[in-house]
């Protein structure tokens, strides 16, 4: 059981959908933000409070609105609220099902085969990859590697999008954990936005820690759904790769020294 601060507490208890109590349960928390199951009533919710919200280049309220669209395309659970300081937000809560490990590789590929396919009419401008790399570098020493290597990755990555232009909605998070296991129905898509294919395939590569055995069964599975060549898939998410992990290295030490900038 947790204790909120009661500022935030009373701004929950104005919510008609809330009720006059709640109880909170804490939840497996992502590497920064954290997760509570809000039950009152008959009702459950997911309760998240964000980290260090001026580090991230994105529009809180913005991918809420977003998120509402992709759950009316059973993609994304509804989102209820967001906290008038943005500090928070509340949606549905989802029960996970179950999915046989034997089949994860498979439905995993599934989902993210079935998010790039989608048509849906989002009007949404293409991620800038490069501005979110100037917002986490504002947080680091001009002495560090990172900072270093900055115009290099930026070169390369111009290359790489002229290179591969095969642009889609992207998750940009899609871990094992984020499946529901309902179909096409996934969690946490505050990263989400129209951006290149390969780079999000590398990302779920990354983020899910993937041996090479396994991100060659995982592309396979999603190159034989897309119906396009594994080699040139491969060869795309290979070359994508080191951009996703710069990203990574430069969105966690953002977030770990924000405090201390």
């Amino acid at each position: 059981m947790y204790k909120l601060p009661e500022d935030i507490r009373h701004e929950i208890l104005t919510l008609n959908f809330i009720g006059s109590e709640f109880t909170l349960t804490s939840l497996d928390e992502g590497a920064i933000n954290t997760n509570y199951k809000l039950e009152c009533l008959d009702n459950i919710f997911l309760l998240k409070f964000f980290a260090n919200n001026e580090v991230l280049p994105v529009d809180r309220e913005d991918q809420l609105l977003l998120q509402a669209v992709l759950h009316r395309h059973h993609f994304a659970p509804k989102p209820l609220y967001i906290a008038k300081d943005k500090s928070f937000y509340i949606e549905q809560w989802i029960a996970k099902q179950a999915i046989p490990s034997t089949l994860l590789l498979e439905r995993l590929a599934n989902v993210q085969w079935k998010i790039h396919a989608s048509e849906l009419e989002l009007n949404l401008p293409l991620m800038d990859l490069s501005s979110h790399w100037k917002q986490y570098l504002a947080y680091i020493p001009d002495s560090h590697v990172l900072k270093h290597d900055a115009e290099g990755m930026l070169s390369d990555w111009n290359l790489y999008t002229k290179q591969y232009s095969d642009i889609c909605l992207c998750h940009h998070d899609l871990h094992i954990n984020h499946l529901s296991g309902q179909d096409t129905l996934c969690y946490d898509w505050e990263y989400s936005a129209r951006h290149y294919r390969y780079f999000d395939l590398a990302c779920t590569s990354v983020s899910n820690q993937f041996t090479p055995a396994l991100e060659q069964r995982f592309l396979q599975h999603y190159a034989e759904n897309v119906q396009i060549d594994n080699n040139l898939v491969v060869e795309a998410v290979t070359k994508a790769k080191p951009f996703v992990d710069y990203t990574y290295q430069l969105w966690w030490y953002a977030n770990t020294n924000a405090d201390e900038s």
